[in-house]
C-alpha cells in the first residue's frame, strides 16, 4: 500500500469485504499491528463495530498511514469477532491504563 493510494485502498476493502468470516455475530474488532522501536511491545490501533463499519475505518486508517509513512516496517491486521473481540478490547484497556500509569512512575520514598 504505497503512499495509500485510493485504488490500493479500494482493493484492500473489496478484498476484506469478500473475506468476511461467516456466521457468528456481526461485532468485529481490527487491529493493526505495527513493529515498534521496542522489542518487547507493538503499536495497535483499534475499531470495533460491524465487519463492514470496522473495515472500512481500518482501510481508512492504513491510506492515512501510508500517507505520512508510517507504514515503512510494515503493519498486519488482525482480527477479533464476538466474545473475542470484547476480550480483547477489554484487554486493551488495561494495558492502556497500566502503560499509562507506569509512564507517570512511582514516586522515592
Amino acid at each position: 500500500m504505497s503512499r495509500g493510494k485510493p485504488k490500493q485502498r479500494d482493493a484492500l476493502l473489496q478484498h476484506l469485504l469478500e473475506t468476511r468470516p461467516a456466521g457468528g455475530e456481526d461485532y468485529f474488532a481490527f487491529a493493526i499491528v505495527t513493529d515498534a522501536s521496542e522489542p518487547t511491545w507493538d503499536q495497535r490501533l483499534s475499531f470495533a463495530g460491524t465487519y463492514k463499519q470496522a473495515a472500512r475505518l481500518c482501510v481508512a486508517a492504513l491510506g492515512a498511514m501510508a500517507q505520512i509513512g508510517s507504514l515503512q516496517k510494515g503493519a498486519r491486521i488482525v482480527l477479533y469477532q464476538g466474545y473475542k473481540a470484547r476480550a480483547y478490547l477489554a484487554e486493551a484497556a488495561v494495558q492502556e491504563a497500566r502503560y499509562q500509569h507506569e509512564r507517570k512512575g512511582t514516586p522515592n520514598n
